[in-house]
């Protein structure tokens, strides 16, 4: 009767370690990841409107590297909960690409890049568009992104 106790308090201590170590270890970002996707905001978005289930499979949580012009800095939240987002445009009216970034990355650095060409890199998390209204554009949006490139002309 003993063993089997002690074999369920090994048990126990077992599931506890492996959950503190996976809940406690660094988030992973584009940075350290090669692209497994260079795509243009336009190309992507043809994807999407040709076959949305199908496009959304294909790039879901994949690295997704896309340039373009940086169209303007966003910032959500405060204190620890602050966000930092890029918005890339697209040559389609209404279509943006929005990279969110994690908190090393700082506002001053990125509001720098505005209506500059940048190449950035981050996971795909989906495309947010009107389903009643499709033709205003909608959305992309990549989490824990890099900046690859920075051209300081353009």
């Amino acid at each position: 009767m003993k063993k089997i106790i002690y074999l369920l308090i090994v048990i126990i201590l077992a599931v506890f370690g492996v959950a503190y170590w996976q809940w406690n270890k660094p988030r992973e970002t584009a940075s350290s990841k090669k692209a497994e996707v260079v795509i243009s905001i336009d190309s992507l978005y043809s994807a999407f409107q040709t076959n949305d289930s199908l496009a959304f499979a294909r790039y879901q949580n994949k690295v997704v590297q896309i340039s373009g012009i940086l169209n303007r800095v966003e910032v959500q939240g405060e204190g620890e909960n602050r966000s930092n987002f890029v918005i890339l445009k697209s040559k389609t009216e209404g279509i943006e690409a929005k990279f969110s970034f994690p908190d090393t990355t700082t506002n001053s650095e990125l509001s720098g890049l505005v209506s500059k060409k940048v190449v950035l890199k981050g996971f795909f998390a989906g495309f947010n568009y009107d389903a009643m209204m499709p033709e205003l554009g909608g959305t992309f949006e990549f989490n824990q992104s890099a900046i690859i490139q920075k051209n300081t002309h353009e």
